[in-house]
């Protein structure tokens, strides 16, 4: 009967749902709870930030669009990411807030706008920086040194991804890893580094062999395979790996 508690339960099962379809379902249904829910008459401080509802609220609301986004769905993310970034800026939440902006950051990036992702990104920086937080840089840098080089700023680009690469390795977490080293793979590519973009490529797909389900991170990585192939001469493979990433992709 308790409100607060029931979403945290769909919240949870959210971030467990092997499909995106089901996360979302369940992130909707404990946004749906949380937005009837009396703060004050649900709260139980038995359960500390469970039956805390503007900090489940905002949590939701950035898992929802995360969602959203990794299925490549932009209408609904920058309310969505605006409204998190509000409440857990009314709390004094840093890591709130930089995640908020880096959902923005995102849905910058796959509308093309690059300076306003840059900006995103940037100020994520800036708000990890007095505190060390490096959560914030370990999920968020890289996607500022992705931005720099699509900037054609390669020097910095590259400085800023060694530097993510190195924080990612400290964190253990495969996801950011991964990430990291197809970003290094795409700036080598870039430069004409054949080479050493196979081998970026390779560790990405070491640190996140299985993917739990298809982001458009995944789309962007096979793409990445298939134009590697083509500068490798290996056609037929690179067609293949096109049409993978097709396939994947709708």
């Amino acid at each position: 009967s308790n409100k607060l508690l029931a979403a945290a339960g769909w919240y949870w099962l959210a971030w467990s749902a092997p499909t995106v379809g089901q996360s979302i379902d369940c992130i909707e249904r404990a946004i749906t709870l949380l937005r009837t829910a009396s703060p004050r008459a649900d709260r139980d401080d038995n359960f500390s930030a469970m039956t805390d509802r503007d900090f489940q609220l905002a949590s939701s609301l950035q898992l929802y669009a995360e969602n959203l986004l990794d299925q490549g769905v932009t209408d609904q993310v920058a309310a969505l990411a605006a409204e998190a970034r509000a409440l857990f800026q009314s709390r004094g939440n840093l890591f709130g807030m930089g995640t908020s902006l880096g959902l923005l950051g995102r849905l910058a990036l796959l509308q093309g706008d690059l300076v306003q992702a840059e900006r995103c990104f940037q100020e994520i920086m800036t708000i990890g920086a007095p505190v060390n937080l490096r959560p914030l840089f370990y999920e968020w840098q890289a996607y500022l040194g992705l931005v720099l080089l699509y900037r054609g700023r390669t020097a910095e680009a590259r400085r800023v991804l060694d530097e993510s690469w190195q924080l990612c390795l400290q964190s253990k977490n495969k996801v950011f890893q991964a990430r990291a080293c197809a970003y290094l793979a795409e700036l080598a590519l870039w430069e004409g580094e054949v080479e050493q973009a196979a081998h970026w490529l390779a560790q990405s797909l070491e640190h996140q062999m299985t993917p739990a389900r298809f982001t458009i991170f995944q789309v962007g990585r096979l793409l990445l395979a298939a134009r590697l192939a083509t500068a490798q001469q290996q056609y037929q493979r690179a067609a293949t790996l096109f049409g993978f990433a097709d396939q994947v992709h709708s």
